[in-house]
């Protein structure tokens, strides 16, 4: 049986973080919405649509881009607290 995100009612406040460290790379971000994708491979993957800002080095706000994007569900969590969640293992 697949399993299914932790439900919670979008908008909601989240971390983002497509590198999967955790922590000073992730990103505070929105959680719009959820959808399901078709199947990669035979496995279905849970989607985010996160709006979510990034300030490139040197970190001039002046620079910062804001993005839109579906983010696979390993890549968001919940923002619980306010500091970044830690890598696991």
């Amino acid at each position: 049986m697949e399993q299914q995100p932790a439900r919670r009612t979008p908008p909601v406040h989240v971390w983002v973080d497509t590198t999967m460290r955790w922590g000073p790379s992730s990103l505070p971000g929105i959680l719009l919405t959820w959808r399901r994708t078709t199947p990669r491979e035979g496995v279905v993957v849970w989607q985010g649509l996160c709006v979510f800002a990034l300030v490139p080095p040197p970190r001039s706000p002046g620079d910062l881009v804001v993005y839109q994007q579906w983010v696979d569900a390993a890549h968001i969590q919940p923002m619980a607290a306010q500091d970044p969640p830690r890598a696991r293992g």
